[in-house]
């Protein structure tokens, strides 16, 4: 004969407020959609949550328990993750990049935007010829434009390249196009290759909020003018591949 053992549900939503925190703080991963290898099966409401290289975690299946629980773990999530949102030649075309609800939007305080951009997403066949406004550039602004508490954002470009289009005209393109996107403050904006990444320098605002390159260590190696016009494709790859006096030490 089976035997049935009753049990009690644990009164989680009793415990003080300060003891649930700590609960969901153990829970809490960086979130990222879309995930690089997305498994089986997957609620497609909650999809975004799940982190970018693994199998979905049971933690994250605590906002379907009510309410309650949601509004609290989403409360922490926002404030202590670090959200990936991606962009490639596939979501691209969806009306909505990322099916993140607007108060969730709202709340987020860290989040890296990575695009991996080919020749054929910046929308020209003459990388001369790049036009300034960019769709996908303003497509990507108006998605992101409720993010009201955002503290930290960044952005990674991933250049696939091809034989009509040198991988520096699309870093070159998708950097220009962000540094003064509007409402969007991007604290960062780096770069890679879509099979390796070589370490070139970066762009970075400095204490004045203007943009500068930095090398891999973070040092300082040239200021950017800061705006389309002022910055051609040479100007661009001698910043990129500048030498960092700091890291290169005295003669």
């Amino acid at each position: 004969m089976r035997v049935v053992h009753e049990t009690t549900p644990f009164p989680f939503l009793e415990l003080p407020a300060e003891l649930r925190d700590l609960v969901y703080n153990h829970l809490i991963q960086d979130p990222s959609y879309p995930p690089s290898k997305s498994p089986p099966r997957v609620l497609s409401s909650f999809g975004w949550l799940l982190p970018q290289h693994q199998a979905p975690s049971d933690s994250n299946w605590i906002m379907l328990a009510n309410r309650q629980v949601y509004s609290e773990y989403m409360d922490i999530l926002c404030k202590k993750s670090a959200f990936t949102l991606t962009v490639d030649q596939i979501n691209q075309k969806e009306h909505d990049l990322w099916p993140i609800r607007q108060e969730t939007l709202r709340s987020i305080r860290k989040c890296d935007l990575r695009i991996i951009t080919t020749s054929s997403m910046l929308g020209a066949v003459n990388p001369h010829l790049m036009p300034h406004n960019w769709p996908i550039r303003d497509k990507i602004c108006d998605s992101l434009q409720g993010m009201e508490k955002i503290e930290d954002l960044n952005l990674h470009v991933r250049a696939i390249g091809d034989p009509l289009w040198n991988p520096l005209w699309i870093w070159y393109h998708a950097s220009q196009a962000f540094k003064d996107a509007g409402k969007l403050r991007f604290r960062s904006i780096t770069f890679s290759l879509d099979s390796w990444s070589p370490g070139e320098n970066h762009l970075a605002r400095n204490n004045e909020g203007r943009w500068e390159w930095r090398c891999s260590a973070d040092h300082f190696v040239a200021t950017d003018p800061g705006q389309w016009q002022a910055t051609n494709i040479r100007e661009f790859c001698s910043m990129l591949y500048g030498e960092c006096q700091a890291c290169r030490g005295p003669k």
